[in-house]
C-alpha cells in the first residue's frame, strides 16, 4: 500500500482514525444531549417528593414527562433574589427560589401591587417559588397548575 505521509500510515489506515473519531464524536453529542442540554457541572441533581424548591420542580416536570432545559441565571428587577431561566417542552419561564415559604409569599404580595403584567401572564406561588410564565399556550399552563397548583394571578 502507499504511504502518503511521514508517519508512514496509508489511506485505509488514516480512514479508519478518521471514522473512529467521527464515531466518539457521536457517542459525545447523544450523551451530552442527554442530559437536558446542560453541562455535567451545572446538571440538576433528581430528588424526589413533593414540590419545594427549583430541584423539585424540575423532578415534578420531568416526571410528567415534560422537557425541562435549565437555563441561565438572571438578576432580578421584579424579586429579590435571581431568577433562573427554565425552558419547559420550549417554552420559556422564570423561577424564584427564596429561602423560605414566607419570604417567597412577602414577596409576591408586596410587589405584585405595583407590577404591570402582560395579560398571559400566569404567576405560581409554592412553597419557596415564584414561577412566572407569559405565554399562552394553554398544555404549559395545565402542566404548571397539576405541580404548582391554581396560579396566584393570571387565569388557571
Amino acid at each position: 500500500m502507499k504511504k502518503i505521509n511521514e508517519k508512514g500510515l496509508g489511506i485505509l489506515e488514516m480512514l479508519i482514525i478518521l471514522a473512529v473519531l467521527f464515531g466518539i464524536g457521536i457517542a459525545g453529542y447523544y450523551i451530552f444531549r442527554n442530559h437536558s442540554g446542560t453541562s455535567p457541572n451545572t446538571r440538576t441533581i433528581s430528588h424526589s417528593g413533593p414540590v419545594r424548591d427549583y430541584v423539585s420542580l424540575v423532578d415534578a416536570l420531568r416526571a410528567k414527562s415534560a422537557m425541562v432545559v435549565p437555563g441561565s441565571t438572571t438578576e432580578a428587577v421584579t424579586y429579590s433574589v435571581k431568577g433562573q431561566m427554565l425552558k419547559i417542552n420550549g417554552e420559556d419561564m422564570l423561577v424564584y427560589e427564596f429561602d423560605t415559604a414566607e419570604a417567597a409569599k412577602n414577596a409576591y404580595y408586596d410587589k405584585n401591587k405595583i407590577i404591570d403584567w402582560v395579560p398571559e401572564t400566569r404567576i405560581y406561588l409554592k412553597e419557596r417559588l415564584i414561577v412566572t410564565y407569559a405565554g399562552g399556550h394553554q398544555s404549559i399552563n395545565n402542566l404548571l397548575t397539576s405541580v404548582l397548583g391554581k396560579p396566584v394571578f393570571g387565569d388557571g
